[in-house]
Order: structure tokens, then C-alpha cells, then sequence
């Protein structure tokens, strides 16, 4: 009988243990996410809608890294100069907020040939920086599966 409870109570505590760093884990990604998401909400929309007027949503949100965002800059056939990489990969893996926004961005300067349909706008805003315009075009073209890639595992 001592024999079983004993044996009960270490399967109690190891689901115990299990439970635990399932909830750690959890929280550290979806603490990312959050972090994230309230960047593109608050700053990032800010930034957005002083720029190009008030008629801006939030589209979607990617909580990235800075080692995710050099891996977007250097996907074969981007224009990226060397600076760009540098600076972000000095980042790391800290985090990057990536916010997708809709709205009308023909007024963003571009070349004068262009067709400026630009109906959304990713921004990019890392950790210990402002806001940084990472791509505008028409929503077909800047898309959260084309841009940095998620990372679950950040520091929460």
C-alpha cells in the first residue's frame, strides 16, 4: 500500500511538472504575440495614420525576430543593401513586431512610373526602435506569408 502511494505521488508530481512547463512555454510565445500585437496597435497604428490619414486598419500581426527579419531581406531577388542585414542582424532574437495595415498608401513616394495601387503597408518596429516601413504594394503583394516569419519561441 506505502509502495502505491508512492508511486502515485511521483506520477502526481511529474504531470505536475509537465503541466507547469506546458504553461511556461505557452506563456512565453503568446506573450511574444501579445507584445506584438500591442505594438502594432498602439505605436504602429500612431505612426500609420499620421502618415496616410485616419481610414488605416491593422490587418495582421507577425511576432518575429531579428534573425526572422534578415531571413525576409535576404530571399533571392530583394533589393536589401548590406546596412539593412547588418542592423538587423545585430538584433538577434529580439523582438520584432511585424504589422500588416490596409488602407490607401498611393501617396507613399515611390518611383513615378509606378501604378501606386498601394493598399497595404507592413511596418516594422523592433524592440529599442521606431517604426520602420518594411514593404508597401497592393495587398496581393505584401503578405504575412511572404514577409518575416513567425517564431513561437520568444523570450516573454
Amino acid at each position: 500500500m506505502a509502495r502505491r502511494a508512492g508511486r502515485d505521488m511521483l506520477t502526481l508530481r511529474q504531470s505536475l511538472m509537465t503541466m507547469v512547463l506546458l504553461l511556461v512555454a505557452t506563456g512565453c510565445s503568446s506573450t511574444g504575440a501579445q507584445v506584438a500585437s500591442d505594438r502594432c496597435t498602439g505605436i504602429g497604428l500612431d505612426y500609420v495614420r499620421s502618415g496616410w490619414g485616419g481610414q488605416v486598419q491593422l490587418a495582421a500581426t507577425v511576432a518575429s525576430d531579428g534573425d526572422g527579419v534578415v531571413t525576409w531581406l535576404t530571399h533571392p531577388g530583394k533589393p536589401v543593401s548590406e546596412v539593412q542585414v547588418t542592423e538587423w542582424q545585430q538584433r538577434g532574437s529580439s523582438l520584432v513586431a511585424v504589422c500588416y495595415y490596409d488602407g490607401d498608401f498611393s501617396s507613399f513616394p515611390g518611383p513615378e512610373e509606378a501604378a501606386r495601387n498601394y493598399t497595404r503597408l507592413m511596418l516594422l518596429i523592433p524592440e529599442d526602435g521606431e517604426p520602420i516601413v518594411g514593404s508597401v504594394g497592393p495587398m496581393d503583394a505584401v503578405r504575412p506569408d511572404e514577409g518575416p516569419p513567425v517564431k513561437s519561441t520568444l523570450p516573454g
